[in-house]
């Protein structure tokens, strides 16, 4: 069970916008969210809606033209705001780590897995060159990796896409940090490898008590594995709660349309699977209130010209809506 009362990872009211010759454009308007110990949490939205950028602002990896407007980013209680980039690189891999969508493009090519997981512990850790050796090895075996010797001195190209993002989560692992982001950790997988790697992410939570960010389009995903999920729109929270309370009982018309948008295995096989009509706004032009309104079918006057704020509607369950679902709704 996760430490209710300790927060590892503190996102304040993050605004990020990206500098254009067109004027600034806000990518993240607002964001705020905990992680507390030993948890899960799940951020899940559409394409575009801020998931991975809210991810990487947590590690400060922006873009160039990326900027913080305002807001904080706390790990453990401390500021990354100001932080220069060497004092980054002492908490990037030791305090908090993050599993890349593509191992194929996070890995280098040239260098042999085994040696990849060692640059981590030689950043981090005085350690000789045995003991990083049998620190590799000791990961390797912890997340699945068989003949894990022979392995160490094999490169990203010989190993499967599952074997890769094992690879990578050894590399998250290796410092012991207390905040693990997974930027979509199954996507390039097949289904009984993305069952395999969900397992192995919950091993990991159970057996460290390490915290995970878990970034996703896939609320069957954030089914099996989240404690909580915070719902994302157009660079905006606007919906979080624990995971079963949010899929018994959600209260956003996004979120309704998020899940009724899952294939059933139990419901009609001649049914059609519904959709959210129209498409999510540009953030060039987002409108005055609510940024769902067009989309929505409860939309009404004060949803057009005030945007909600996110606002506690029950236990751990906050929605940013004027019109909330009640249950049975929806």
């Amino acid at each position: 069970m996760q430490d209710t009362d300790h927060v590892v990872l503190d996102i304040q009211n993050l605004v990020i916008a990206f500098e254009q010759l067109s004027g600034d454009v806000t990518a993240l308007r607002g964001v705020n969210f905990q992680l507390k110990q030993g948890e899960i949490l799940g951020l899940v939205g559409e394409s575009g809606c801020g998931k991975s950028l809210t991810a990487l602002s947590s590690m400060k990896l922006l873009p160039k033209n990326a900027k913080i407007v305002e807001g904080d980013i706390r790990v453990n209680g401390r500021s990354l705001k100001g932080l220069s980039e060497s004092k980054m690189r002492e908490i990037r891999g030791k305090e908090v780590s993050m599993i890349f969508q593509e191992p194929m493009t996070a890995l280098n090519p040239l260098i042999p897995i085994g040696r990849q997981i060692e640059e981590t512990l030689l950043i981090h850790m005085d350690l000789s060159r045995k003991e990083r050796y049998n620190r590799v090895i000791e990961l390797l075996n912890a997340v699945g990796i068989p003949e894990p010797q022979a392995r160490f001195h094999q490169f990203p190209y010989e190993l499967s896409g599952g074997m890769r993002q094992r690879v990578m989560i050894a590399t998250a692992l290796a410092c012991g940090p207390k905040v693990i982001i997974a930027d979509e950790p199954t996507t390039a997988l097949d289904v009984t490898i993305q069952a395999q790697m969900l397992k192995l992410l919950r091993n990991i939570r159970d057996s460290f008590q390490t915290s995970i960010l878990l970034i996703t389009h896939d609320m069957g995903v954030i089914a099996d594995l989240a404690d909580r999920v915070a719902v994302m729109y157009a660079g905006k929270i606007v919906e979080i709660a624990p995971v079963e309370e949010l899929f018994d009982h959600p209260t956003h018309p996004y979120t309704v349309g998020l899940l009724n948008s899952i294939p059933s295995m139990i419901g009609d096989e001649d049914g059609e699977l519904q959709s959210i009509p129209g498409s999510v706004p540009d953030l060039k032009s987002l409108p005055i209130g609510c940024s769902f309104q067009a989309r929505c079918l409860y939309a009404t006057d004060a949803c057009i010209h005030e945007d909600p704020a996110l606002k506690l509607i029950g236990p751990d369950h906050s929605v940013a809506c004027w019109n909330p679902l009640q249950k049975g709704e929806g």
